[in-house]
């Protein structure tokens, strides 16, 4: 478990199929996926259950409401993501998200790695 939102709900990563898969938890219900079909980290979760994580190949990723809509089926595999990049990074990778979307992490460019913080408009 990599993070946990005011509310309880929680994600992470988990060793499954010869993949690291993201996973997210609310309630008795568990959604796990990758991203592009590489290692997958889900790194934090807020409160409306909003997922942020990245792969290992693709980088830095936002899941809006993984859990909204779902009903007798289930949402995995129609997570709609949004790319997480900082301005002119190689890679980003956000760790941390609150209940406002504001972001922490890191990113790599030809200087090196630096951290972030920032509000994506998602």
């Amino acid at each position: 478990m990599n993070g946990v939102s005011n509310n309880n709900k929680v994600a992470g990563q988990v060793f499954y199929r010869d993949f690291w898969q993201a996973w997210f938890k609310s309630g008795n219900d568990l959604d796990a996926w990758t991203f592009l079909s590489s290692d997958t980290f889900g790194t934090a979760v807020n409160s409306a259950g909003d997922v942020v994580g990245y792969g290992s190949v693709s980088g830095g990723w936002f899941a809006q409401a993984v859990e909204s809509g779902e009903g007798s089926g289930d949402k995995e595999g129609n997570i709609n993501f949004t790319a997480v990049s900082y301005p002119g990074a190689q890679s980003t990778q956000p760790y941390g998200m609150n209940d406002s979307r504001f972001l922490v992490g890191s990113y790599f460019d030809s200087s090196g790695r630096h951290g972030f913080m920032a509000q994506p408009g998602f």
